[in-house]
């Protein structure tokens, strides 16, 4: 059942990823392949060109050669064997010599497991990490099991391999501590032997374990990067959530059960509990509680060892009932094809990405998400902008891997590599501090994300929008090296913030359907694009051309408000009453605070002669000394709608 769960966590491990670490790894990987070397300082950006870094320079080359070679596919194909192999290693650690194996709470334990570390099995240097601490945790498993030290010398060939697979390796040297101080304690009085015939093997282990960290490119790099990323809190890392401490919703999801039931293993078979057990487990859940990257570390330690006691507990319990014992199995059993198959059906036929099915749904392979500038990143490279460029840092990585090095970045995701705090400081202030960074390091242009710096930028006579989607915004200066680019496909029309309804001026509305026109023509899956070129056709009274665009955003994009809006009030004023509570009643869903919509949604209800569902749509706005009595009054007064 173990090979079952890790059949979900290879599933898992096939689904969107947008990490803005991605790009820039796979980056760095080609390079190693192409170059034969490992970087030693950075080419990719203009604010920190030439400063040394450290890269996961192997497990990067894998990475790229598989990307080379079969495409996104071999990234999955990767990241799904990593996420399986781990799985299986926990399952393999489960297993305790005289133990009958209990298979509901081996399963209960093994989805835990699963649910709190699955949103790191992706494409990424880390995803080794899981394999690499699997296996360590089982060389000193085995190494108890058959009172030999003999499976210990692989540690120091496996922390060789992890150190150069990922700079976590001294994360390794910790648990190595450990699990060898608690086997220490406890080694004379459970093996029966002395220590003195061994303590020269057992320094060469500890010295050899040692050396393997540094048997690496730029050691010291990777010591400094590692140490500064575990113990100094730092705008470096506290831009990334995945850096913060673990939030109380975390505790109160799989995550915290898992501990409850490590809590209650060891408080059942407190007379089994070891040293190194207790050692290990401190280091484990000092570091999910330090930082939500490591929750998945916490689960592959916890796991196991809750799993081991909890069946000890449980099977002597069991042993000692009578006519109901030899219902056990079948009842067993029976629990964990339910969990499996209630696991199954949630994820993969109800494609339901909770957090109790570790966010597993049905298969969606995909790099490039929403969430990057793809089509930005095309007019980038089409129209050659020159100078320095500004970037949003979630942008950075993507950037990096299609224009990198001849365009150099900003900022990317190599925060705790590369950059240092006044720089990422910049980045978390960057909304109201853009005219100064900008001015520093006299930018040009600038991809930005929606809700950054356009305001800013879009009030300023010396800058121009001139391209926009749904993911990014580029400006450019209109007094610099791209003022030709900034004359030829300036938006004049439709800035953001949008404004509302202009002047019916034929001359700006001929230019307003135009730059609509160029922003589908740009980016023909943009739902903004559409969304504000029905928002011409509308002014031009062409409702036909309306509705087809604002029902081609909501297929691009339904979670955006306005079309649903825009349509349910065009229903509303046609007196299609139930078209006009169907859209209007999706859009207050995705905005429930917005008063207009709810008025709009309970003036179709009225109309609809649905008298209920217009008190009940109402109630929420009767505060503040209005009641309920008066917004009927303002809604059944009102017009019944008009169109857009």
């Amino acid at each position: 059942m173990g090979g079952v769960v890790a059949l979900f966590a290879a599933l898992g491990a096939y689904r969107t990823v947008d990490d803005p670490d991605l790009y820039w790894h796979l980056k760095v990987g080609e390079s190693i392949l192409e170059q034969r070397a490992v970087p030693a300082v950075d080419v990719y950006s203009f604010t920190f060109g030439g400063h040394p870094y450290s890269v996961d320079w192997a497990s990067e080359a894998i990475m790229a050669a598989l990307h080379a070679h079969f495409g996104e596919g071999g990234l999955f194909a990767l990241a799904a064997l990593l996420a399986a192999a781990a799985m299986l290693l926990t399952a393999l650690r489960m297993r305790t010599p005289g133990t009958p194996m209990l298979a509901a709470p081996a399963i209960a334990c093994l989805l835990l497991v699963y649910d709190v570390s699955s949103f790191r099995f992706s494409p990424r240097p880390q995803t080794f990490l899981f394999v690499c601490l699997g296996i360590l945790m089982w060389l000193f498993e085995r190494a108890e099991a058959q009172r030999d030290l003999r499976p210990l010398w692989g540690v120091p060939v496996l922390v060789l391999l992890w150190t150069n697979l990922h700079m976590s390796s001294f994360i390794a040297v910790a648990f190595a501590g450990a699990l060898a101080v608690g086997y220490l304690i406890s080694l004379r009085g459970r093996w029966g032997v002395s220590l003195a015939p061994h303590w020269r093997q057992l320094a060469l282990l500890a010295v050899a374990t040692l050396v393997a960290c540094f048997v690496a490119p730029h050691p010291l790099g990777r010591l400094h990067t590692a140490v500064g990323a575990l113990f100094v809190h730092s705008s470096t890392t506290s831009v990334l959530s995945e850096w913060h401490a673990p939030a109380l919703a975390y505790w109160l999801g799989p995550a915290g059960f898992l501990l409850a039931a490590l809590a209650l293993a060891l408080a059942l078979d407190w007379r089994r509990v070891k040293a190194h057990e207790l050692a290990v487990l401190a280091v484990a859940i000092w570091l999910g509680f330090r930082h939500v990257r490591f929750l998945p570390i916490l689960a592959l330690v916890v796991g196991p060892i809750a799993y081991r006691h909890l069946s000890a507990a449980l099977s002597f319990r069991l042993a000692r009932g009578q006519g109901w014992k030899r219902f056990i199995p079948a009842i067993d059993r029976g629990l964990a094809v339910t969990m499996l198959a209630g696991f199954a059906l949630g994820s993969l036929v109800f494609d339901s990405r909770s957090a109790w099915l570790g966010g597993t749904g049905r298969p969606h392979a995909q790099l490039a998400g929403r969430a990057y500038p793809v089509d930005a990143t095309r007019f980038l490279a089409r129209e050659r902008l020159t100078g320095n460029m500004y970037n949003t840092f979630h942008f950075g990585g993507y950037l990096l891997y299609h224009l990198g090095p001849a365009v150099k970045v900003f900022i990317d995701g190599r925060t705790a590599n590369l950059y240092d705090d006044a720089h990422m400081r910049d980045i978390m202030e960057i909304r109201s501090a853009w005219p100064r960074v900008f001015a520093r390091w006299n930018i040009q242009y600038a991809i930005t994300q929606h809700g950054e710096v356009e305001t800013g930028l879009s009030a300023d006579p010396h800058w121009s929008l001139v391209f926009f989607d749904d993911a990014a915004l580029v400006f450019v200066r209109n007094d610099g090296p791209n003022a030709e680019v900034a004359r030829r496909l300036a938006y004049r029309e439709l800035l953001p913030p949008f404004a509302g309804a202009p002047e019916l001026d034929p001359e700006r509305m001929a230019r307003m359907a135009s730059e609509a026109q160029r922003a589908i023509d740009a980016s023909p899956t943009s739902a903004l694009a559409h969304i504000l070129r029905g928002r011409v056709r509308a002014l031009e009274r062409d409702l036909p051309g309306f509705e087809d665009d604002m029902r081609t955003a909501i297929r691009l994009d339904p979670s955006r408000t306005e079309p649903w809006q825009r349509l349910g009030l065009l229903a509303l004023g046609r007196h299609q009453m139930a078209e006009a509570v169907r859209d209007l009643g999706r859009a207050l869903e995705l905005k429930p605070g917005a008063a207009d919509i709810r008025f709009a949604l309970a003036a179709a209800h009225w109309a609809a002669g649905d008298q209920g569902a217009m008190l009940d749509t109402l109630r929420p706005l009767a505060v503040g000394g209005r009641t309920l009595d008066e917004l009927v009054t303002m809604v059944t007064r009102a017009p019944t709608g008009q169109a857009p």
